[in-house]
């Protein structure tokens, strides 16, 4: 259907002006508190990649092509913050002018601020592939969100950069084809559609990094399965599951990341790999199931920052990190407000709760991408649920202006469960 010229841009008026020009010096502001961007390891070599040329899957090649592209306008560091910093003030503009033309003024207001909670203004100024993940995502659910088909479209595009900057990023794009299509679908079968499409997208996504942008296999899946494999032999206590002899595996394996399997201590061992153990892995899963269970669990635990230690990452791998002199500069740095379990419960409440068509969107994308780690994972950092974070609050602040969220005591009660266990764990180290 074409749109006759007095309608083309309906979508443009003085409420969504208002709006833009907020975003905008938003934008700016949070630019100017995070200038010039922080580059991380893992970024530094996708950039090293972008200036070269040649593509690792090591990290998903998306990020470094992009980056390529853009290496002649400015610095390097810059023009990756610029682009993921204005990515996501997009996306929450956009949700905050949906509100605005809803007359939800003070929503839009919020929403507009929830763009400066601790982790967004953390992560914004981190170049990462999860923080320009997350900028890709947050702007496509905010286009997806307007009934314009070309703004979904664009939305839809986006979302498919977006799934490319992550394995795992697959698991966050389903719902956000549901909503750009306007699908109505019961919870029941979105999710399970979500699921089916999320993981044939894997071998897609896959073959779009290897036979289009020619990224070399850097054998990433190694990590988890010999993250897995020790996991297993160390819940099991059956070390015939490895596929190499090791004696001190207390030594080498936490439930808090696979690093330490690749460090000093155990690098001598498993660095002598050199065949896939895919068959080694499976085996080792069917063999001892409920190890490979309480492997994962105890992972997901630390991963989420659960029932976990103070200052976890000295308690656990102390040769490989800067430990904090004070725990209180930890309990403030890690903050119930910051960890993912409580996002995770706070979304699962939400979805149980019923939603609109746009929160559920955002919900079930947000939990999606964040129970895959539960298989997934193999490290704890906040920057692995940033996406679950930002679009769960998100949703919650959309679902309370649209329709009320009825059930939010229910979901203050778990999340407040949930912290007091939390810290209280955390004490019971201290005595």
């Amino acid at each position: 259907m074409t749109l006759s010229p007095k309608n083309r841009w309906k979508f443009i008026n003085i409420k969504s002006i208002h709006v833009g020009l907020a975003t905008i010096l938003f934008t700016l502001l949070n630019l100017m508190l995070r200038w010039p961007g922080k580059l991380t390891p893992d970024s530094a070599n996708q950039l090293r990649q972008a200036i070269s040329g040649h593509y690792s899957d090591g990290n998903p090649p998306i990020m470094a092509i992009i980056w390529r592209e853009l290496l002649p306008i400015t610095d390097p560091t810059v023009v990756m913050l610029v682009l993921q910093t204005t990515l996501f003030w997009l996306g929450i503009g956009l949700f905050a002018a949906v509100l605005a033309q809803k007359d939800h003024h003070r929503a839009a207001l919020v929403m507009l601020i929830s763009g400066f909670t601790p982790i967004a203004l953390m992560y914004t100024g981190v170049i990462l592939k999860d923080s320009l993940m997350t900028s890709f995502f947050i702007a496509a659910f905010g286009l997806a969100a307007w009934k314009d088909v070309r703004l979904r479209s664009v939305g839809l595009l986006l979302g498919a950069t977006g799934m490319l900057t992550r394995l795992n990023a697959v698991f966050a794009f389903p719902s956000l084809l549901f909503l750009a299509l306007r699908l109505k679908l019961s919870l029941f079968k979105s999710l399970i559609y979500a699921l089916i499409i999320s993981i044939a997208l894997i071998p897609l996504s896959q073959w779009i990094n290897h036979d289009i942008f020619g990224a070399e296999r850097a054998g990433l899946e190694r990590s988890l399965q010999i993250y897995d494999l020790a996991g297993i032999a160390y819940f099991s206590g059956d070390t015939s599951v490895l596929p190499v002899d090791i004696t001190n595996l207390s030594e080498c394996y936490t439930p808090y990341y696979w690093d330490t399997l690749g460090a000093a201590r155990c690098d001598y061992t498993f660095g002598k790999l050199d065949n896939s153990i895919t068959r080694e892995w499976i085996t080792g899963i069917i063999t001892h199931p409920l190890a490979y269970m309480q492997h994962r669990l105890s992972h997901f635990n630390y991963e989420t920052f659960f029932l976990v230690p103070p200052v976890q990452q000295c308690v656990e791998a102390p040769e490989a990190h800067d430990c904090p002199r004070s725990l209180l500069s930890d309990f403030v740095s890690k903050n119930g407000l910051l960890w993912p379990v409580a996002w995770l419960t706070l979304g699962i409440v939400m979805l149980l709760s019923g939603l609109g068509d746009i929160p559920r969107a955002l919900t079930i994308s947000a939990l999606m991408y964040g129970f895959a780690y539960l298989i997934i994972g193999v490290a704890s950092q906040f920057r692995y649920y940033y996406w679950t974070e930002i679009a769960i609050q998100t949703a919650l602040i959309f679902q309370i202006a649209t329709a009320g969220f009825p059930k939010w005591r229910i979901a203050a009660l778990s999340v407040l469960a949930i912290w007091i266990m939390g810290y209280l764990w955390r004490i019971s180290y201290l005595f």
